[in-house]
């Protein structure tokens, strides 16, 4: 089985053992409010007049996603499992906003070259082996537009213990559940893995109270050609 194929299936078994319900709880995988960091980023991007259209990339239940569509911005949304963007369809009816959604991969994005204003990873690239980044990287830079703006939020090197797993102190990744892989970055590996492509705006590291894992968030912006 591919990695691919086995994220696909993780993910499908996930989302649906939520039998379609939403939960309240912020601190929950599932949570339906939208990330702190996703909001101060819509404020960064409203300070500089950024408009258009936005990708979330591994949306599960949309909740990012329609933060951004009730700013206005076009927002569409992609999830490698189907049982979550069925679950994002029900919330969409909840908060009665439009988001066009689509059942599929990262790296297989079904949109044309240079579609989006704004492409937003919160929390996709640390679940993929060193690999597949390069495929990753590629997908994203394809449908972004040059000076477009990316947001990504990932697992933080500096997170002192992963909940239910031992996480190797001599390395920076975690594969647990037989294929599902974690890696944990620091400042620098993000820079020098994107900075030839993207200029950093910003970089600062969050976590949640009372949570183990701490995450870094980068705004970025794709360099001209």
């Amino acid at each position: 089985m591919t990695y691919e194929k086995y994220i696909k299936r993780s993910y499908e078994n996930i989302w649906g053992s939520l039998k379609g319900e939403f939960t309240q709880e912020k601190v929950s995988y599932f949570d339906i409010h939208p990330s702190e960091t996703v909001l101060d980023f819509i404020s960064f991007l409203e300070e500089r007049d950024v408009s258009g259209s936005v990708l979330d990339v591994g949306c599960g239940n949309a909740r990012n996603t329609i933060a951004f569509a009730q700013k206005g911005y076009d927002a569409y949304g992609t999830d490698v499992a189907g049982q979550a963007i069925k679950l994002a369809r029900k919330h969409l009816k909840l908060k009665g906003v439009s988001v066009d959604l689509k059942n599929a991969s990262v790296f297989n994005l079904p949109y044309p070259d240079n579609s989006f204003d704004i492409v937003i990873d919160f929390g996709c690239l640390h679940h993929l082996r060193k690999s597949e980044w390069n495929k990753y990287q590629r997908n994203i830079l394809r449908v972004l537009k040059d000076k477009g703006y990316y947001y990504l939020y990932c697992f933080s090197v500096n997170t002192p213990y992963i909940q239910g797993h031992r996480r190797p102190k001599n390395r920076n990744w975690v594969t647990h559940g037989n294929m599902h892989h974690c890696h944990y970055f620091s400042y620098d590996e993000v820079i020098n893995y994107f900075g030839k492509k993207f200029s950093i705006l910003r970089k600062y590291e969050w976590t949640k109270d009372d949570y183990p894992e701490r995450f870094k968030v980068f705004y970025m912006q794709k360099r001209d050609r």
